[in-house]
């Protein structure tokens, strides 16, 4: 049985164009290199839409044989979850979260235990790469920034080991192209990948 990684992507920009997205590249990269016999699926959240949650999904939300179902299915199956997407407006793209929505499915990824807490029911390790365009690193803007205590929570939710690497600072202000972001911050990106 064969090692599979799910790398997710949540933004719309070119590779060139972002830090989280080329750091990304750097984890997978990395990741292959440990792992030369692991599948990866490339999923791009911008581009292949999920529904945020209405009254037509909710209806089919505990469906395990709806789209909501298939589609957690189908993600318990991966061993190992990338996940890259840049801090908008103080949390992660909505596209990224529609995608969660799409694929938290009690009873599938998560299960209420007898005293009403979750356990999870995936396996393996999530590495979430983020980006921000600030410099969130005051005790203030830490407590509100919530793209990767959102991700953490999400990780132990569903019963995965959770690593992360979030560039602080990337704005149009930064004093580093992407590509001396990639330079400057590859070693903890590479790092957080053999913590997986």
């Amino acid at each position: 049985m064969s090692m599979k990684v799910l790398y997710i992507t949540a933004n719309p920009k070119e590779i060139k164009d972002s830090v989280c997205l080329s750091l990304g590249e750097v984890a997978l990269n990395e990741f292959k290199a440990k792992h030369p016999q692991v599948e990866v699926t490339t999923l791009d959240v911008c581009a292949n839409e999920y529904a945020h949650i209405n009254g037509d999904t909710l209806k089919d939300y505990m469906n395990p044989h709806g789209l909501c179902g298939l589609a957690a299915t189908d993600f318990v199956s991966y061993d190992y979850f990338i996940v890259v997407a840049p801090m908008w407006n103080l949390t992660v793209p909505s596209a990224l979260k529609a995608f969660w929505d799409t694929v938290i499915i009690p009873n599938i990824t998560f299960r209420y235990n007898e005293q009403g807490r979750t356990e999870g029911l995936c396996k393996g390790s999530m590495l979430y790469i983020g980006a921000r365009g600030g410099d969130y690193s005051s005790e203030f803007l830490q407590d509100i920034a919530c793209d990767d205590r959102m991700m953490k929570g999400i990780a132990g939710m569903i019963g995965c080991k959770y690593q992360s690497y979030v560039a602080n600072g990337v704005g149009g202000y930064r004093q580093r192209s992407v590509a001396d972001w990639v330079d400057f911050a590859a070693n903890d990106v590479i790092s957080a990948v053999g913590e997986m």
